[in-house]
């Protein structure tokens, strides 16, 4: 008996490890703040990502941990009498979250930290900073915009995505010491954007492709 050998299609071209990410974040409904109409847009017909527009806050660095996205489907199983097995599940919700880690304590991620709109961050994310504890009263609604890259000049491939209404739900805490840099954790939730019905806007492309997908944005 001859066993068939199972041929492998073996191609790396789709295997990416993002050595570069930004993460940039502005005020959900801020007028100025131009959001690209669809996923094409993100990107040019060269391949290369559009450039975010005035009042996106590049946060910084961003620690190895990288950017960690979360979709947890929620359902309830229907069980009968004469089954231990259910016999259908029936689907309850769908939350989508993105968890990041910043590395750096600069004046707008410790205005991140005080919940306040990216309209009222200080005007240099590394300029001296002060902020009190005033009281919390609710947390504002963001757009998250990220671009990462793997690779470079001619083999560079992009991802460009933006989360087009999210707010922080969840913190680590931070710690001071003598041996780490101290860090920021933020969790964010994820939401239907209320004018486009959307969650999020996301392609990649890049020199490396033969064909794109972008088409060049209208000044």
């Amino acid at each position: 008996m001859t066993v068939p050998a199972i041929t492998i299609d073996i191609n790396d071209a789709a295997v990416r490890k993002w050595r570069k990410i930004r993460l940039g974040i502005s005020d959900y409904g801020a007028t100025g703040v131009t959001i690209p109409a669809s996923n094409e847009a993100l990107f040019k017909t060269t391949g290369e990502p559009i450039a975010w527009p005035a009042g996106v806050k590049d946060m910084g660095y961003v620690t190895t941990d990288g950017l960690d996205f979360g979709n947890e489907i929620s359902s309830t199983p229907t069980n009968m009498l004469q089954s231990l097995r259910p016999v259908r599940d029936d689907l309850e919700s769908v939350t989508d979250s993105l968890t990041v880690t910043f590395g750096e304590e600069n004046a707008w991620v410790e205005a991140l930290k005080h919940y306040l709109p990216v309209a009222d961050w200080p005007v240099n994310r590394d300029q001296a900073w002060g902020f009190d504890g005033e009281e919390i009263t609710d947390v504002p609604y963001y757009v998250l915009w990220i671009l990462a890259q793997d690779g470079v000049g001619a083999q560079a491939y992009f991802r460009h995505e933006l989360k087009l209404r999210a707010r922080p739900t969840t913190r680590t805490n931070s710690v001071m010491n003598a041996s780490d840099p101290e860090t920021s954790g933020f969790t964010f939730g994820i939401y239907v954007d209320e004018v486009t019905n959307l969650t999020h806007l996301k392609a990649q492309d890049g020199p490396a492709y033969t064909t794109h997908v972008g088409t060049v944005p209208a000044v």
